[in-house]
Formats: structure tokens, sequence, C-alpha cells
């Protein structure tokens, strides 16, 4: 006696999209990757803090650049101070596996990239470099470095508000300079459409990196999901091969004993599970009693139908 399924089983297998706003897992991600960020920002300030003192060694009586390193110092642990309370505050979120609020990182982003602007006003106001110089030092490069580790936060919406916030300093500062102080920029600067451009050129900045943080989050996304579907793929090869061993001991281990009979069975699902039952039982009387039964449809729900 032999029972097969006659067609092939259909999987269409569990959904592959994911909430992940709520995924742990996701959560996770965005977390250790704002906390990297950090530190890449702390290291960056190292790097430059040691060039800048290098740099400025044999200088020492020279008080314009002493004014110079000592603005950036002052920037620097500014900067290093903002890096420190986010990488605290990401550290309790992971603990108690919660996210950080996105106006605290919106808070976090306007800081950061209103430190190259305060900076460049400093210099300014100051006198340690030409109004129209400052506007072309390091400061402005670094409103780019800024924004571009701002795609690490995996949040397209910050990465336009850092560009705002960035090049909306930087026109502030120059609406100073050229309004507020009255200056003309100097012949051997840029052209005079060249400062608007530059500040143009920031916000535009922070609209590219915040395609590259929408293509990277996808990225993530995509793994995530994926994941999430092989883990949920192998709890259910773990719980149908439960099903099966459990399905496959209901069935008769041994064949009964009926002179001028030969009767043996045999039973092999399309999936790991079906509806296909087959036994034998031996009456008062002696004779035997063999049933076969045949549960429409394949998988788990015939099985359990089979086995009640």
């Amino acid at each position: 006696m032999t029972t097969s399924a006659s067609q092939p089983a259909r999987t269409d297998g569990p959904e592959t999209r994911v909430l992940l706003e709520r995924s742990l897992a996701f959560r996770e991600a965005m977390l250790r990757s704002e906390e990297r960020r950090a530190i890449a920002v702390i290291l960056i300030i190292a790097l430059v803090g040691l060039a800048a003192y290098g740099v400025g060694a044999s200088d020492a009586g020279n008080k314009s650049l002493v004014a110079v390193r000592v603005i950036g110092a002052i920037a620097g642990l500014l900067l290093l101070s903002i890096q420190i309370a986010s990488i605290t505050l990401l550290r309790r979120a992971r603990r108690l596996g919660t996210s950080v609020p996105t106006w605290f990182d919106a808070i976090v982003v306007a800081a950061e990239c209103s430190v190259p602007t305060l900076v460049i006003l400093t210099h300014i106001r100051v006198g340690s470099i030409p109004p129209y110089t400052a506007l072309t030092t390091p400061p402005l490069l670094a409103y780019g470095l800024l924004i571009s580790l701002t795609t690490l936060r995996l949040r397209p919406a910050l990465c336009v508000w850092a560009g705002a916030v960035a090049a909306g300093g930087y026109v502030a500062a120059l609406a100073y300079v050229a309004l507020g102080l009255g200056l003309s920029p100097p012949e051997t600067g840029w052209p005079v459409p060249g400062y608007p451009m530059a500040g143009l050129i920031v916000f535009l900045s922070g609209v590219v990196a915040a395609w590259v943080a929408r293509q990277i989050r996808t990225h993530v996304e995509a793994a995530l999901a994926e994941a999430e579907t092989r883990r949920t793929m192998e709890r259910l090869e773990h719980d149908l091969d439960v099903a099966r061993t459990i399905q496959q001991s209901l069935l008769p281990r041994v064949s009964p004993s009926v002179p001028g009979f030969e009767i043996a069975g045999w039973n092999r699902p399309a999936d790991q599970t079906g509806g296909d039952y087959y036994d034998w039982h031996a009456l008062p009387d002696g004779r035997w009693l063999v049933s076969l039964a045949d549960v429409a449809g394949h998988g788990v729900g015939p099985a359990l139908v089979t086995a009640a």
C-alpha cells in the first residue's frame, strides 16, 4: 500500500518586509552608526589639533597665529563636548533598548554645523584673520566634513537640516561682513559671486548627503530584512521538522503478519508534513482493519487534521 502526494507543494514564504523602525536590530544598527560617527569626529578633531600645533610650534610669538590656535582649540573642545554628550546618550539608549529622539539629533546637528560659523565670526570680530579671508579658511571645509559624517545617522532629513544650518550660518557671516561691516571683497580674493556660491554649495552638500544617507539606509534595511526573513525561515523549518517527526511517529512501525498477505506501508509527503495517513488494527475476531486517510491540501494544516 503506497500513498503519496500527486502535486508539488507551493510555498510562498513569509513576508520579507518588516517594520524596521520598530525593529530592535535596525535600532541597534542606527545607534552603532551614530556612535561611530561621533568617534570619527573626535578622531578628526585630534588629528587637526595635532597638525595645527605642529605647524605653529615655531611661531609662538605670532599673535595672529596664537589667536587662530586658541580659537581653533576652543572650537575643538566645543565639538568634543558635543560628541561626548552624544556618545553618552547613545550608549544609554542602547543599554535601555530605546532610540535617540529625533529632536535631540536635530539639536546636535545644528550645534555641530554652527561651530564653523562661530569660528569664522570670531576670527572676524577678533581680527585674527581678514574678514573675507575668514570666509575662505578651513572652517568652510569643516562644513562639508560635518555634513558628510551626518550620513552615518541614516536619516536623510538630518542631512538636509545640516546643509541648511551650515549654509545659513555661512550666509549670515557673509551678510555681516558685506552689509554689517560694509566691506567689499579684496581684489586678490574670490570674485564677488564666489562667496554666495560657496553657501549654495554647502547647502547642496546637505542634499547630496541626504541622497547618500537614503542609499545607505536602503542597504541596511535590505540586509536586516533578509536576516529577519532568514531567521523566520529557520524557525519555520525547525517547527516543520518537529511536526514531521511527530506525524511520522503516528504511522505504524511494524507490518501485520496475515497468512496469505504481504502488507507494507510507505508515506512521503510533498512537504515536510502532509495530510496522508495509514494504519492497521487487529480486530477481536482475528481479522485486520486497514485504514487509509488523505486530507486535502499540504503542510501543517492537513497534518493537524490527520493527527486529530
